[in-house]
């Protein structure tokens, strides 16, 4: 029998095999409407051995194979861009508060990699933003949100604003993934996009994850080593646009 996440009972740590898979499913709802990989994942989810976890859980993962299928089989652009409201939310907060993984996501381009490999995330000397207001406040910390779907157009943002051939390689959009353990981090007032928060204080990328964009197929996170070595990526289409 399943387990209700509210009982005094339930489980406080989740298996690193289903805190994964959540992971997952609350990316790709967040940001992944490829038809043929949506397709995948609700197949994944179909198969899944969900035996024993939290009966909110399972409701949840059942609902992310639902929004899978539907976005596998949309008939028209309004029908397959219609999201579900705060799914990926109610993802994430199941896993955290049964002990799973928390990450936050900071978006920029793949020509920046190695230097932050070097010198790690740390507050930027040109911010994307030109208004004066808004340069003083980017100066003030590393910018993260919760949201995968946000950070990817954060590096939008960042791919448009940079130099350089727009379908270059070195202008490609990136999102660095980061652990929430041991970072110190605030609430970012003026955040227009999900919750944001800002480090004021340089963040290690030593255990940090790399997702070249765009986002066409299912997530695939790669270390810091692994993503600047990448030199096989084709470049991007003129007019790219993340959606």
């Amino acid at each position: 029998m399943l387990d209700d996440l509210d009982s005094p009972h339930a489980p406080r740590s989740l298996p690193a095999s289903t805190d994964a898979l959540l992971l997952l499913c609350e990316e790709a709802i967040s940001a992944l409407f490829e038809p043929t990989s949506c397709h995948r994942l609700a197949t994944l989810l179909g198969e899944a051995e969900l035996q024993g976890v939290p009966s909110t859980v399972f409701e949840l993962l059942q609902c992310a194979q639902r929004e899978f299928q539907r976005r596998a089989t949309a008939s028209s652009d309004v029908d397959f861009w219609n999201r579900p409201e705060g799914l990926d939310r109610r993802l994430r907060e199941s896993r955290t508060n049964l002990g799973g993984s928390s990450w936050v996501y900071h978006g920029t381009t793949f020509a920046r990699l190695k230097s932050i490999k070097l010198r790690g995330l740390i507050s930027t000397e040109r911010p994307v933003w030109t208004a004066d207001h808004l340069q003083e406040h980017c100066r003030k910390g590393v910018f993260f949100t919760d949201s995968l779907s946000h950070a990817l157009n954060f590096a939008l943002s960042a791919h448009v604003h940079s130099y350089g051939r727009r379908t270059s390689i070195q202008r490609r959009p990136v999102v660095i993934r980061v652990a929430t353990t041991g970072l110190e981090l605030t609430l970012d007032e003026r955040g227009a996009l999900g919750e944001c928060s800002i480090a004021s204080s340089p963040v290690s990328v030593a255990k940090a994850q790399v997702l070249i964009g765009p986002l066409t197929v299912i997530p695939h996170w790669l270390t810091f080593e692994d993503a600047i070595e990448r030199t096989d990526l084709p470049p991007l289409p003129e007019g790219y646009k993340i959606a």
